[in-house]
């Protein structure tokens, strides 16, 4: 799908306040509610918008310690990565995981309520499980500002190049997360 100039003000409006009534985003954009539904409704079919969410604040629900942690696996190959899978998704504390080139084969953002959480995480679920090697963990002292929202030159670069976003990131195996904000593209699993 081509995105225009329109396209790109839209998810930009969106990126901003995914909350915005279609009133509010159309005079954002110069256009009536019912021609920016359309034109919405048409990146959320093409697979551009991959949904909307709250955005929690870690912190206040009291998980005060946020972690960066890599992980090695002592195999590789489809049958144990689908059983790290498995298993970490039915730990809660594991926020958001991603196969990564480099040191390690995964890097994990994982929240605690305090160090001795987080230590008890590290031990006792991701080094219990048989299929970890190893894992470093970085943790977050400081949130720089947070942004929910691709850069423009993301948007831009598909408009200049009239890339058809959702064909090229299939061609390359990859597929859209939702992240709660900002559309990531993940390698198949």
């Amino acid at each position: 799908m081509k995105l225009d100039r329109l396209d790109t003000r839209i998810l930009a409006v969106l990126q901003e306040d995914g909350r915005l009534p279609l009133q509010d985003v159309g005079e954002a954009v110069g256009l009536s509610a019912s021609q920016c539904g359309r034109r919405l409704r048409r990146l959320e079919e093409a697979g551009l918008v991959s949904g909307y969410a709250a955005l929690l604040d870690p912190v206040a629900f009291g998980f005060d310690v946020t972690a960066f942690v890599t992980v090695t696996l002592a195999q590789h190959g489809e049958v144990p990565a689908a059983r790290f899978h498995r298993a970490i998704e039915r730990l809660p504390n594991i926020l958001e995981c991603w196969a990564v080139t480099g040191e390690g084969d995964y890097l994990l953002r994982v929240v605690a309520t305090n160090l001795k959480s987080f230590s008890d995480v590290l031990m006792h679920d991701l080094l219990a499980l048989p299929e970890v090697a190893n894992v470093k963990s970085n943790i977050a002292l400081d949130r720089m500002p947070y942004r929910c929202r691709q850069h423009n030159s993301y948007a831009n670069s598909a408009l200049v190049a009239g890339c058809d976003c959702r064909l090229a990131s299939h061609d390359r195996g990859l597929r859209p997360v939702d992240t709660g904000c900002s559309i990531f593209l993940q390698g198949k699993n």
